[in-house]
């Protein structure tokens, strides 16, 4: 006869804490299509080095270290479709013990800061088909802002002209020609 004892182990695996950082402006991605957002995971019990995983927008991840804690760094708020990302963690000790998420723990999305859009109009008078009617005038380009946060900077051409308000705008007087927008938020985030 032979007799023997099972012990289970004596501490569970789990997350301990899950932590997204927030940049200051309050949204855990410096601008709406930047991959630069960061998930940091604690581990505790378990036995061993700890493989932690990571799943969302294009593969998993795994990193395994005997750190008990693991930043995940350059994600993204959305992919490449303007959708939201929903990562999902996992944990592994090991002797292959897996950690069995709750599902507000699996469900992680990241909070991007509001996007800005770029508004813009003709509003000198203009001939049909012609938005500069005589050879040698100028047209003017108003440009506005909403969306994002204040104050733009508004870019034609080498002028950069800030808008502070959401009641404000830029007036750009221009020749004939092809010319190009560009307006940045206080974050540095681009409108399209």
């Amino acid at each position: 006869k032979v007799e023997f004892e099972l012990h289970q182990a004596a501490n569970t695996l789990e997350v301990d804490s899950v932590f997204l950082y927030e940049f200051p402006h309050g949204a855990n991605t410096s601008c709406v299509d930047s991959g630069d957002g960061k998930l940091f995971l604690q581990a505790r019990g378990g036995v061993g080095n700890y493989t932690f995983f990571l799943s969302g927008f294009e593969d998993t991840v795994s990193v395994t270290k005997s750190s008990s804690v693991h930043w995940f760094t350059d994600l993204s708020a959305v992919d490449n479709n303007g959708r939201p990302i929903l990562y999902t963690v996992r944990l592994r000790d090991e002797l292959s013990c897996q950690w069995n998420p709750r599902d507000t723990l699996n469900r992680i999305r990241l909070t991007p800061p509001q996007k800005p859009d770029l508004l813009w109009e003709i509003i000198s008078e203009t001939a049909p088909d012609f938005e500069i009617p005589c050879r040698g005038d100028m047209a003017m380009i108003r440009v506005r802002g909403k969306g994002g946060h204040y104050p733009y900077y508004a870019r034609i051409g080498d002028k950069t002209k800030p808008i502070t308000t959401p009641d404000s705008f830029a007036d750009f007087p221009l020749y004939a020609g092809s010319h190009e927008i560009s307006l940045l938020d206080e974050l540095g985030c681009a409108a399209t």
